[in-house]
């Protein structure tokens, strides 16, 4: 799937790795499902193979989709080889490791 497949685009983000503008990451407008609950489409290109598929967060409406939505591509991020080894950058961030996404709560 490729980012004009998706039903109305809400936004798209550009993440560098190793200082190269190559992450794309594209989030698709919630929608209500049959079932009354809300769904939210995400998609990241450049990550390799892994990540390049659509992911989908659902929530009881729109809001608590867009909301999961973040969080998961925060935690991918994160969690992802390239993430973990601090290879992932972002123009706005304000300081490393700063995405622009939810973060994972730190474990003790």
């Amino acid at each position: 799937m490729t980012p004009d497949q998706f039903g109305e685009l809400v936004a798209t983000r550009w993440l560098d790795l190793d200082g190269e503008r190559a992450i794309q990451i594209v989030l698709d407008a919630p929608k209500v499902e049959a079932n009354g609950d809300a769904s939210c489409r995400v998609q990241m290109f450049g990550l390799g193979p892994d990540h390049d598929h659509v992911r989908t967060a659902w929530g009881v409406d729109g809001f608590q989709a867009l909301e999961l939505a973040f969080r998961m591509i925060g935690a991918i991020l994160e969690t992802c080889e390239e993430g973990r080894a601090g290879r992932i950058t972002w123009e706005g961030g304000s300081a490393p490791g700063d995405l622009g996404f939810p973060r994972l709560p730190a474990i003790e």
